[in-house]
């Protein structure tokens, strides 16, 4: 899944809808879902979304990768998770893939670590 976002705040609200869905719809449970970013927990859009019960988000660290909250949707910084894989995998606080990126090499760690489904969302 590739979506485009506006700005940080849309890119939030259509990652927490996305998340709904996977949990919800598409039978994923949380901690089959991780959420990567370039970004430290605070400054990512995923910091703005409104946890809930049953959608709560867990910054793993490079210590524990996976953590101990297997009720929870991970997030780690992707030089944190490099190595390691999940089912879902959401690729977000990036602009689009390019082969002139600078952030090609972590756009090719993060993409590469979903098992099942990976989605990216960039803002514009």
């Amino acid at each position: 899944r590739e979506i485009k976002a506006g700005s940080r705040e849309e890119a939030a609200v259509v990652l927490h809808d996305e998340l709904l869905k996977l949990i919800n719809s598409d039978g994923f449970s949380p901690s089959d879902i991780v959420i990567l970013s370039p970004m430290i927990y605070s400054r990512s859009c995923a910091s703005l979304i409104q946890e809930r019960p049953g959608m709560r988000i867990a910054v793993l660290d490079a210590y524990s990768p996976r953590g101990v909250d297997n009720g929870a949707i991970g997030f780690a910084p992707i030089e944190n998770f490099k190595g390691l894989e999940s089912s879902v995998v959401w690729l977000i606080d990036m602009a689009a893939p390019s082969m002139k990126s600078p952030m090609r090499a972590s756009h090719y760690v993060g993409m590469t670590r979903a098992r099942a489904l990976l989605g990216m969302i960039y803002v514009e």
